[in-house]
């Protein structure tokens, strides 16, 4: 929801769809021309406008949020398997700081993102819990 508010402020066009592409890969075959299917903003238009580059602040929080998604639910798992409540503190804390990450990159200002750098912590945090658990399997398979 928050990239397509931003793609549209900044007016940068979706990038193509299937039967787009379908489309240009005749045209292409047919002119040998190359189609390059951008997800961000060209550099230099984010340059000159401003909405521009907020949208590719906010695609760019999307990708790390897809990015990281599977470890923090990996590491939710594990962790919330022998320890919940730790799991459920980092899970609150990780998804409150990604908020916060989201929002201050989304401003169009790369350097506020280091305002939810929490959910890193969180993320590493449940990481440092997974070998206790892991442990605890081991041994209790060994007696």
């Amino acid at each position: 929801m928050v990239v397509s508010s931003y793609r549209k402020a900044g007016k940068v066009k979706y990038p193509l769809g299937a039967s787009d592409c379908m489309t240009a890969l005749k045209h292409t075959l047919l002119t040998l021309a190359v189609v390059v299917i951008a997800a961000y903003a060209d550099s230099k238009d984010a340059e000159a406008d401003k909405a521009k580059l907020a949208f590719n602040c906010a695609q760019r929080a999307h990708q790390n949020t897809l990015e990281n998604a599977q470890y923090v639910l990996a590491g939710l798992l594990i962790t919330g398997l022998k320890h919940p409540k730790v799991a459920v503190a980092f899970g609150v804390s990780g998804l409150i700081g990604r908020v916060l990450y989201t929002l201050g990159y989304a401003t169009g200002d790369p350097k506020k993102r280091n305002r939810g750098a929490a959910h890193y912590l969180a993320t590493h945090g449940m990481c440092s819990w997974n070998p206790t658990f892991l442990f605890s399997v081991l041994m209790s398979q060994s007696s």
